[in-house]
């Protein structure tokens, strides 16, 4: 039988000398949150389980609480994912758990829209691609393929390019924050029932606390289970050590028009079609926006050639820096390393110093280097005053000359 890691790590707990487990969980997003309801849930009821999350934030506080919330087994293109069946399956086991605990605690927080997901091809490429993936669809969650007609008729007024939409009917659009709450407070139950029928040996807690090394654990967990996403290179015992590979993208705030907001979320009847289309709308409206932007900050950084020029140059027509663009918010400002008693953040300011005095030697090194690149092809003259000297005249780079006699 092929145990699952918490299964597993379950068994390798339940040996003779041991009775007890006590795992400490970093991160309260999707990761962490599923993975501590399964450890309490697939434990036996007599065997003591003590679960510690830790996010300093709170639930949802980092990149699953932004999330857009369309939930569906397939990739971009509906392409099935890694292990798609059973990865589906599992999330429609603990999104009944999560909406089961947001109605007995009386809750009006929204968590999902069962209306499904439609996207239209913006091109034939993607469109062919698209028509061999829908053929693999799986039962569980499956793709129709639907006219132009037939995809208006589920949203009215939706521009189909090609005159063809897929369809996922079992597709849900979930709202992550709630259904994280809702979780946590499932897990909390979970712990509540078990201790009413005779069993009190299963605890959960959220401690809002930053774990900035895996050492300022010490020995109190026999297990830690690290759910940090894209933080997880901030722990220097994992740093680089991971084959991951993390990726960039732009939050966007969309308000739908009023006609389609009446249709799609009043009545709550309409399908879900931002996948494709907010990615074709967010291209047109920010490709001309960067574009303009990066015209504007190479033009700045030529007339200056006083020194670096970083990304912190406001265009006029965007009125903010690309940073603030791309992540909501001002860049940071470099500081340099204080006084403090914390001896891996010390080594870490020590070791992001060395970087920076490296950074701003090898900026100004440049300028000295074009410098005399171009010194290699001229040489030094002296004149007296009254000699003649042939000068050569570009008349479309020395404007201002032209007009002498």
């Amino acid at each position: 039988m092929i145990k699952t890691p918490i299964q597993q790590c379950i068994f390798e707990s339940r040996r003779p000398n041991t009775s007890s487990l006590r795992c400490a969980v970093l991160g309260a997003g999707f990761a962490g949150l599923s993975v501590a309801w399964h450890l309490l849930f697939h434990s036996p009821k007599e065997f003591k389980v003590q679960v510690d999350i830790f996010d300093d934030v709170g639930i949802a506080g980092g990149a699953s609480g932004v999330d857009g919330g369309l939930v569906h087994p397939y990739s971009p293109k509906i392409k099935p994912l890694w292990r798609a069946d059973e990865c589906w399956t599992e999330f429609l086991n603990l999104l009944n758990v999560a909406e089961a605990a947001a109605a007995a605690a009386s809750t009006d927080d929204f968590i999902v829209r069962r209306t499904g997901i439609l996207r239209p091809p913006v091109n034939h490429k993607i469109l062919d691609v698209m028509h061999q993936n829908a053929l693999t669809s799986l039962p569980t969650c499956p793709i129709q393929t639907l006219d132009g007609a037939a995809a208006r008729d589920l949203i009215p007024n939706l521009c189909t390019p090609l005159n063809t939409a897929f369809f996922m009917p079992l597709a849900v659009n979930l709202n992550p924050r709630n259904y994280l709450k809702a979780l946590f407070l499932a897990t909390q139950h979970l712990v509540n029932k078990i201790s009413s029928i005779g069993f009190p040996t299963k605890e959960i807690t959220l401690q809002n606390k930053l774990v900035a090394s895996l050492s300022q654990l010490g020995d109190e967990y026999d297990a830690v289970i690290v759910c940090l996403g894209a933080r997880v290179d901030m722990l220097p015992e994992l740093s680089g050590m991971l084959p991951l590979r993390t990726c960039r993208g732009i939050v966007a705030h969309l308000q739908l028009h009023d006609s389609l907001w009446s249709v799609q979320v009043q009545t709550r009847i309409g399908p879900d079609f931002r996948s494709d289309s907010e990615l074709d709308l967010l291209n047109q409206v920010w490709s001309p926006v960067l574009k303009i932007h990066q015209f504007r900050s190479r033009s700045k950084q030529v007339r200056s050639r006083s020194g670096p020029v970083l990304d912190r140059c406001t265009p006029l027509t965007t009125k903010m820096t690309p940073f603030k663009i791309e992540y909501g918010r001002d860049p940071p400002k470099l500081w340099r390393m204080g006084e403090t008693m914390v001896r891996c953040l010390k080594e870490s300011l020590k070791e992001r110093d060395g970087i920076l005095d490296e950074l701003w030697m090898n900026v100004n090194r440049a300028p000295q280097a074009m410098k005399n690149n171009v010194d290699k092809q001229r040489r030094e003259e002296n004149f007296e005053v009254g000699e003649k000297v042939f000068l050569r005249l570009q008349p479309y780079r020395q404007k201002f000359l032209v007009k002498w006699p």
